[in-house]
């Protein structure tokens, strides 16, 4: 039994083999392009490709109305073409992560004997190398060599940017939690609420300096937007409210100390985050940059139409595919 084993560990280890000569002939024959070629790169999908993407996404084209179906068909077409890209500048077989993945999709597979072709369909239909490949392709368009920004670049950003860099707003928040609303308005009614007979629960009684997502954390965020609400229409003055609920049951809350959402003042503590935020404004501002000549030079073969230039086939709902929804 043991030799048998052996024997079939061998086997697969010579299967794997040729595997991965297979991919290291792709590797060192593929062209190292860094820039995108000037010749035009044509796409030919189906509406096969398009519901398969769509699926992926959990949508069905047939059941969107056209604005929507648009909006789907362009991201399956950037996607299709930053796949096909990688594919014609060979990024594709010098990544070491589509390698594991076809070696590990050979093993589970248990196929026998790799070739070219097999090879080729592995890569085209295997979705976590698909995913993996459009992911990497992407941060290569949008990798730039940036200068260091200097301060009054930050600040520049930082007064243009002002939504970027909100503080939460934030409140100190008591509360008693009741089984039903009666109980809690008797609770409420009391000289002191907070000292009334309440359900026992892991609950914390007492939040301070608590942001939207502290509370929600606890109570749900249902609660914690309505808390906030009430805290910034001036009920933040230590009275006891209620009762407000949430899937544990009804509060009674008290909250005071209430910090409205407001501009961070730049300085050394937000440094890091403006500083981030413009590099990835760069990044961003580069990718679309980069994008937009690889669709400039691009044809789009759809089903039986001739081929149109990528920009002119992005802005037409395939809705001539798609019967009415019955």
């Amino acid at each position: 039994m043991a030799a048998t084993s052996l024997k079939k560990a061998g086997v697969l280890a010579l299967f794997l083999a040729v595997g991965a000569l297979l991919l290291a002939a792709r590797s060192l024959l593929a062209p190292e392009v860094v820039e995108a070629p000037g010749e035009a790169l044509t796409l030919t999908v189906t509406r096969g490709d398009f519901e398969r993407y769509c699926a992926d996404v959990d949508v069905d084209p047939a059941r969107i109305d056209a604005a929507a179906r648009l909006h789907y068909f362009r991201a399956f077409l950037e996607q299709e073409l930053l796949f096909r890209q990688a594919l014609r500048e060979g990024l594709v077989w010098r990544d070491p992560v589509v390698q594991r993945l076809v070696f590990s999709n050979q093993e589970f597979l248990g196929i026998e004997r790799m070739s070219d072709a097999l090879l080729d369909d592995m890569v085209e239909n295997d979705r976590a190398i698909r995913s993996h490949v459009v992911r990497r392709a992407r941060h290569l368009l949008a990798f730039a060599d940036l200068p260091e920004p200097d301060d009054a670049e930050l600040r520049r950003y930082h007064a243009t940017h002002p939504d970027a860099f909100m503080s939460a707003a934030r409140v100190d928040l008591s509360q008693r939690v009741y089984a039903d609303r009666d109980s809690a308005l008797q609770a409420l009614a009391t000289a002191d609420p907070g000292a009334a007979t309440a359900l026992a629960s892991g609950l914390p009684r007492q939040l301070d300096n608590a942001d939207r997502r502290d509370i929600g954390r606890h109570f749900g965020y249902a609660f914690a937007d309505a808390v906030l609400a009430a805290a910034s229409a001036g009920a933040a003055d230590g009275r006891w409210l209620g009762p407000e609920p949430s899937p544990f049951g009804f509060h009674l809350v008290r909250l005071a100390n209430f910090r409205p959402a407001a501009v961070a003042a730049y300085g050394p503590a937000i440094h890091n985050r403006v500083r981030g935020a413009w590099l990835e404004a760069q990044r961003e501002a580069a990718y679309r940059e980069r994008l937009e000549q690889l669709q400039s030079r691009a044809l789009v073969v759809f089903e039986d139409r001739a081929p149109m230039p990528f920009r002119d086939i992005a802005q037409q709902d395939p809705a001539a595919y798609y019967p009415a929804p019955t």
